[in-house]
């Protein structure tokens, strides 16, 4: 099980007591890096399972963290049940003895108790399909994918066939499928928009181009270029933040809105109106953060933090 004596991240956040007013520059972090075993430095996702293991997406294989050390899958072209591709984008829970990873080239299910493998190669099926963005759940054997080639459907069982990839729509490429509450939420240009009963809704339509959508369990985040829209409900009216930079993540830790950006760090805002504090690496702190480009904010079961980057 992850040891939860500190407040983490990769690289790890540490300190004791929660205050107003932090000096994030001087947060001293544990860092882990390829040097600690990791398979490649540039996380794109964290997860942790119900045993408390965190698992971490990378560009070049997938690691299980224990907490003291660093268990490295990666695809073997002569071992059918190992990781479908290397380049691993989500990492989401399928059942109790399962979780699963959106690849690149297609999904892939990890038993738990038998370490095995059993892949979905939907772009090596049907190369039309293209290289693919996201994935969600649907069912517990149907999934809703996002690629190059569209917005499909997947019937997920012991054999994958032509027939068990439906189209739904060739013009939704949205980067990333989230659930929320009992729908499949989605940005399509300047709509959200959601799948439900075999069928694209638009919830929601917005007057500029939609960056960037981001899902958690107290509501969501709708990015554009210069300002962040934070909903609770979609029918009651959102707060509004102003961004100087491209957000890639979100977390909402206590009354705090944690953003990652592109190229400037971590941004927390306090409340809408406030100013916001930005948290940078800083050159002359050892133990700060490895990277202003952040790839995601995880908070796991024990309210530990973790944010990877493109250096670990």
């Amino acid at each position: 099980m992850v040891k939860k004596a500190l407040l983490l991240c990769i690289a790890l956040i540490s300190f004791s007591l929660y205050a107003e007013a932090i000096n994030y520059e001087l947060v001293k972090c544990d860092q882990y890096t390829i040097e600690d075993g990791l398979p490649q430095s540039y996380i794109e996702s964290i997860y942790q399972d119900e045993g408390g293991y965190l698992w971490i997406a990378t560009q070049d294989g997938i690691s299980k963290f224990n907490g003291y050390e660093f268990k490295n899958y990666f695809f073997d072209p002569y071992n059918k049940k190992s990781a479908g591709s290397n380049y691993a984008l989500e990492i989401k829970h399928w059942n109790t003895d399962t979780i699963c990873f959106t690849t690149a080239l297609g999904f892939s299910l990890l038993g738990l108790k038998t370490n095995e493998f059993k892949n979905y190669s939907f772009s090596k099926l049907i190369p039309e399909i293209g290289l693919i963005n996201s994935c969600e759940i649907l069912d517990s054997n149907k999934i809703i994918i996002s690629a190059q080639g569209g917005l499909y459907v997947a019937q997920i069982d012991d054999s994958l066939t032509n027939d068990d990839i439906v189209l739904i729509d060739q013009n939704v490429t949205s980067k990333n499928l989230y659930r929320f509450n009992e729908n499949v939420l989605f940005i399509n240009n300047k709509a959200l928009c959601k799948f439900e009963e075999g069928k694209i809704e638009v919830v929601k339509e917005f007057d500029n181009e939609i960056i960037n959508l981001f899902v958690d369990d107290n509501g969501f985040c709708i990015v554009f270029s210069d300002h962040l829209l934070r909903f609770s409900n979609i029918n009651i009216a959102p707060e509004i933040f102003e961004i100087p930079s491209k957000v890639t993540s979100c977390l909402q830790f206590k009354n705090e809105l944690w953003l990652g950006t592109i190229d400037e760090g971590i941004i927390i805002f306090r409340n809408e109106k406030g100013k916001p504090v930005k948290w940078l690496k800083n050159q002359n702190n050892n133990n700060s953060i490895l990277s202003n480009k952040i790839k995601c904010i995880y908070q796991d079961n024990f309210g530990v933090i973790w944010i990877g980057t493109d250096k670990g």
